[in-house]
């Protein structure tokens, strides 16, 4: 009877076994395992760190609606400038229309959309080598943790405590862009939201304390908009070039917290010894 083929090994399965081929075989001999390096992960509160596609539209989108403050000035009174993200649905009846009605069949105006449009890997930051045994990390230490907890005990006797240390995988550094429709009845209205976003550009985008992201606009596109019974509608479409990383949801966020959780060393001794013959 002849021997079936066997099935190739998963990404995970490769990542959690001995070093060996897609399809099983051991490459290397014998891995010893130092029980000195297992730490527990159950005990703490401190979670897999990633970043996702999602939080940079997330941040983006903060940035957009919380501090660049889109706004226009009709009749004397002051408007926050709405802003969505175009979904599938929503950019295609943009593309079709040229504006964005809602269920109701209204135009919305003024109105600010925006989509992720495409995504380039950037080579030249870093590489993990091998994304399957990744061993590029960044070290992060958590402040403080029952075990390094504070104490006039610990002051008196100088008694350094122990830190809980934790490697982050390095993440893949990518370029995303992002296309930008803005809406407004007027020129002068549209003047204030362009101004208010193109001095914003340059910066890191994204919420306080949380992921940031550094954005580049070069071009802003003019146009006017004719509805049939309707008012004149004043557009302006620029994209976005957001400097990203990703750390996924995945092996590699794994192996990065599960696996390499460590402490810091308490006490460090020196023995000198004096060999006093000639």
């Amino acid at each position: 009877m002849p021997e079936l083929p066997r099935k190739p090994k998963s990404q995970f399965e490769i990542s959690n076994s001995e070093k060996s081929d897609v399809f099983g075989t051991d490459l290397s001999q014998e891995k010893k395992h130092n029980r000195a390096l297992d730490t527990r992960r159950d005990n703490d509160n401190v979670r897999d760190f990633t970043v996702k596609l999602k939080d940079i539209d997330t941040a983006l989108f903060y940035y957009l609606d919380n501090i660049v403050l889109p706004s226009i000035v009709d009749n004397g009174e002051s408007y926050k400038v709405p802003v969505i993200y175009g979904s599938p649905e929503r950019w295609k009846t943009v593309q079709e229309d040229g504006y964005y009605k809602d269920k109701d069949g209204k135009i919305q105006i003024p109105l600010v959309m925006f989509r992720r449009s495409g995504m380039t890997k950037n080579r030249n930051l870093a590489n993990k080598v091998d994304a399957n045994y990744p061993h590029l990390y960044q070290t992060w230490t958590k402040r403080w943790s029952r075990k390094n907890a504070y104490n006039h005990f610990n002051l008196v006797n100088n008694i350094t405590p122990v830190t809980e240390q934790y490697n982050i995988v390095v993440p893949d550094y990518v370029d995303i862009t992002y296309e930008c429709i803005v809406w407004t009845d007027y020129v002068e209205q549209m003047n204030n939201i362009i101004e208010a976003i193109n001095y914003s550009e340059g910066a890191y985008w994204g919420e306080p304390e949380k992921f940031k992201f550094r954005v580049r606009i070069d071009d802003y596109t003019n146009a006017t908009d004719l509805v049939d019974n309707a008012d004149r509608l004043i557009r302006t479409t620029f994209t976005i070039n957001l400097a990203g990383y990703i750390i996924p949801d995945s092996i590699n966020a794994q192996i990065a917290n599960a696996s390499r959780k460590a402490f810091s060393n308490i006490e460090i001794r020196f023995d000198q010894e004096t060999d006093g013959t000639l």
